[in-house]
């Protein structure tokens, strides 16, 4: 029999559970606030000793904790303290969430689908706040689309979309009687996919296909109905073939070039004045060399005439002025001259001012322009141009510094304290092309746990997911199965664990889904 203050405790805890799911994608004190009352409810609701006799039962709980004392352990041989003690405040999720939810009376389907809820009603308002600040309806400033994920990381807000998006097809399967609800669900599905593809985070959308595939697959595998089968196994080849169609299709868009025969350039503007033809380059915009028909007297004359930022001066991401009406007027397939400058619109001008160096790039509500920018940056990159400030080419450079790092430090790595140090001595070590503000660690969490703790703090630390995951039995359970798939897939392209955020949505949902919810086999279990 449950006695009264095991209620209370427990509605505490519950009620701890709930602030985090409400706050994990825009208020750090609600974070830092639902840990603080787990953390306190778990000490005053006493039988301590009971606990940690439980804990030391489940081994899958105690092993993922053994990661936090891996970061421990790392603060020994650590020359940076401070740096070390900092990391270590940043990984404490991973010690509070499976020692609270391994130890307390797993949560019912209905309790879970409660907070799952107040997590959906958080995400989807942050979203809704941060569509409304794209279309210019808040006093939010957003100088780069990344900037709409007003409160957290674009990357992390898209793995949450995506944790939203899973969590409400599981509970669209069990909603057996259709209604507001049912609808609501359907709603917030298709909303959350069509955001994905507002906030143009390709690592949140490739998550979302790879996932989406992988759960169909295995869904269909189970299925008994024939039909359901042959559709879900359809549609689970179909979803990535449409999406490598997509890119071939912006890929060969992308080097669809003019061809030019130098002898026939003219030499001359309408004006008379003599155009510079820098031939040797291969650098190109929509398909329009960047280089050819540039009058630099001109551009200066009219862009001062029209615009009130100098010709000499900056755009309002900080970069020249010139070099963001250059690659402009390239886009259009102007050339840069008075003509070109004066054949801009006044949207355009803003564009240009604003930072905006292709055309495409002012549509807010396509991938394309994502997906352009991309491909730019790899054709950038492989011509030999400095990838600093480019979020994909320049983990080119991340990685390569990673790797020889681990390569002097194998074993055990350079401690919890030193990865700043270490990867501050590599780039001046090799005179780094990369700028001082690009040259970061390696954004991918396993790169970061080599560096970290060499081969044998990685090895440890992958044999604790994996032994965690088989002793719970978590690929049994559909919440923790999709959730495996974002977080593990999330670590390639991002360090995950290296933030409050990254590290408080791993740890809580991974202790939430593993060690403290149970499905049972019930027949209408997604997998079942």
């Amino acid at each position: 029999m449950i006695r009264f203050k095991d209620l209370n405790h427990y509605s505490f805890y519950l009620l701890g559970l709930i602030i985090l799911a409400l706050g994990i994608s825009w208020s750090p004190f609600l974070i830092s606030l639902s840990q603080a009352v787990l953390l306190t409810n778990w000490i005053l609701e006493g039988n301590i000793s009971k606990k940690i006799n439980t804990l030391f039962r489940r081994k899958g709980a105690l092993l993922f904790i053994s990661i936090f004392v891996v970061h421990l352990i790392g603060v020994v041989y650590s020359q940076d303290i401070s740096l070390a003690f900092k990391d270590i405040k940043i990984k404490l999720p991973l010690l509070i969430f499976p020692l609270v939810i391994a130890t307390t009376k797993p949560v019912s389907f209905k309790q879970l689908k409660l907070i799952l809820y107040f997590f959906l009603f958080s995400i989807f308002i942050s979203s809704v706040l941060s569509v409304l600040t794209l279309l210019g309806y808040t006093s939010f400033e957003i100088t780069n689309i990344r900037d709409i994920s007003l409160f957290i990381s674009h990357i992390r807000f898209s793995l949450l979309i995506n944790i939203g998006i899973f969590s409400l097809v599981y509970l669209i399967y069990t909603e057996k009687e259709s209604g507001i609800l049912k609808i609501g669900n359907w709603f917030l599905v298709f909303w959350f996919v069509f955001f994905l593809f507002i906030l143009q985070s390709y690592t949140g959308i490739i998550i979302f296909i790879l996932t989406a595939v992988t759960v169909l697959i295995k869904a269909s595998v189970l299925c008994k109905q024939k039909k359901y089968k042959t559709a879900g196994i359809i549609f689970s080849f179909l979803i990535p073939i449409l999406f490598f169609l997509y890119l071939s299709f912006a890929f060969f868009k992308f080097y669809n070039i003019d061809k030019i025969e130098i002898a026939h350039l003219d030499k001359t503007t309408v004006n008379g004045n003599l155009y510079s033809h820098n031939t040797k380059s291969k650098l190109v915009e929509n398909g329009h060399y960047i280089w050819i028909y540039v009058c630099n007297k001109e551009l200066k004359n009219t862009w001062n005439k029209r615009s009130k930022i100098n010709f000499a001066g900056k755009d309002r991401n900080g970069n020249p002025i010139k070099l963001t009406l250059i690659r402009y007027l390239t886009s259009k397939g102007l050339r840069k001259d008075a003509a070109g400058v004066m054949q801009l619109t006044e949207t355009d001008i803003k564009n240009i001012e604003n930072g905006i160096a292709n055309y495409i790039f002012a549509n807010k509500l396509g991938l394309y322009p994502r997906t352009y920018q991309i491909i730019w940056e790899f054709d950038r990159y492989l011509k030999g141009q400095n990838p600093s400030g480019h979020s994909v080419t320049q983990r080119i450079e991340y990685y390569k510094s990673a790797y020889h790092i681990f390569k002097n430090n194998i074993l055990v790595g350079v401690g919890t304290g030193d990865l700043k140090m270490s990867y501050n001595d590599y780039y001046n070590k090799v005179h780094s092309r990369l700028t001082k503000k690009w040259r970061l660690r390696a954004h991918n969490q396993y790169f970061t746990f080599l560096v970290t703790f060499g081969l044998i703090g990685f090895v440890w630390i992958m044999y604790a997911f994996v032994y965690s995951i088989k002793k719970e039995e978590g690929f049994k359970n559909y919440f923790f199965f999709f959730f495996f798939f974002i977080a593990f897939l999330s670590m390639i392209n991002e360090d995950t664990l290296e933030t409050q955020i990254g590290a408080t949505f791993f740890a809580y949902f991974y202790s939430l889904f593993l060690f403290g919810f149970k499905t049972k086999k019930q027949k209408n279990d997604i997998f079942e």
